[in-house]
């Protein structure tokens, strides 16, 4: 997390617009090499502890819910990682009575915080435009 706000603006110039970024004296391939291997440390260290579908249902799921409700890639950040950790300690309590895997647990309240913004968005939207 240090390295990714340390770096922040140099790496999603680099996600965003290669050319742009070389254009601003960024030197691509060195940003891209850490991103890289940010990306291939994190695997490394989830796949230690949770699993191969953990680690991708936790990648993908609070990514992508938390794209739906941001504007900005910052704020896309910061609500992955709340989301994430909301998820993680609501499915280990969510497990822990009915003595179920956490590993289910997590991966269900992922999925279903998701579906919740997903179904949510449109209707909102509907809700909105009845209104004028």
């Amino acid at each position: 997390m240090a390295v990714s706000f340390l770096f922040y603006n140099k790496l999603a110039a680099v996600c965003f617009d290669e050319e742009f970024a070389r254009l601003h004296g960024i030197r691509v391939e060195v940003y891209y090499i850490l991103l890289l291997c940010l990306t291939a440390l994190t695997i490394v260290v989830l796949l230690l502890v949770l699993g191969i579908i953990m680690v991708i249902a936790l990648l993908a799921l609070p990514a992508a819910t938390a794209a739906h409700v941001t504007r900005r890639l910052w704020q896309t950040m910061v609500v992955a990682v709340l989301l994430t950790l909301f998820c993680m300690i609501g499915g280990l309590a969510l497990s822990y009575q009915p003595n179920l895997p956490a590993g289910a647990g997590i991966i269900i309240l992922s999925g279903t915080v998701y579906l919740l913004v997903l179904v949510s968005k449109p209707l909102l939207k509907f809700m909105r435009s009845r209104r004028v």
